[in-house]
């Protein structure tokens, strides 16, 4: 959904026929927040080679400790180094024999398809669903119909905010587990940082 708020955003500020200037600053206000919600997910959780826990450092951060890591590392003390959700190395690299590696990572949440897909989703927060639902499908009216609904966005992101407090509040070692796969970026950040907003 970040990626298809950026391109209406692009259509309703550039297009003649469809130029919008509310519905535009709409749409850029959720790409913007959405990539920075996106910059904070945690995707690893664990790592282990051989069945033993390993490391997961980022590519800046051995880059510091270890020069030429890749063919230096102690073949007793293996690490995954990781640089994002597509790009890890294993050092040292094997290259005499079939090493198992297996990586605990969070999956993506079950998006429904059919109407009698279940949803996940305890009775407090029917209401906020059904409500950001009904703010989103007005969103093609525009105007002041689309305002009128906006207590209910508002409404949402109450609910959201007081769930993740409760989720942080049960959750064991949460900054653990959440800065894994998040490492490089700490000392080397994917977009600039400026103004307290993440930009490409």
């Amino acid at each position: 959904w970040v990626a298809m708020y950026g391109a209406m955003a692009d259509v309703l500020a550039n297009s003649p026929e469809g130029r919008d200037s509310f519905r535009f600053q709409y749409c850029m206000d959720r790409y913007e927040k959405g990539k920075k919600v996106m910059l904070q997910i945690p995707w690893l959780l664990e790592v282990t080679v051989g069945s033993v826990s390993v490391d997961t450092l980022g590519y800046k951060e051995i880059d510091t400790q270890w020069q030429n890591w890749e063919q230096r590392q102690p073949p007793d003390d293996p690490q995954i180094v990781v640089g994002g959700v597509d790009m890890m190395a294993m050092a040292p690299f094997p290259t005499t024999q079939t090493v198992s590696s297996v990586m605990s990572v969070v999956a993506n949440a079950p998006v429904p398809v059919l109407d009698t897909d279940t949803i996940q989703l305890s009775r407090d927060g029917v209401d906020a669903v059904l409500g950001y639902a009904q703010h989103i499908a007005m969103f093609k009216a525009g105007g002041e119909d689309f305002k009128a609904t906006f207590p209910l966005l508002q409404q949402f992101d109450r609910y959201c905010a007081m769930k993740n407090a409760q989720f942080a509040a049960l959750s064991m070692d949460r900054s653990q587990l959440f800065g894994e796969g998040n490492r490089n970026d700490e000392d080397d950040p994917r977009f600039e940082v400026s103004h307290g907003q993440a930009t490409r």
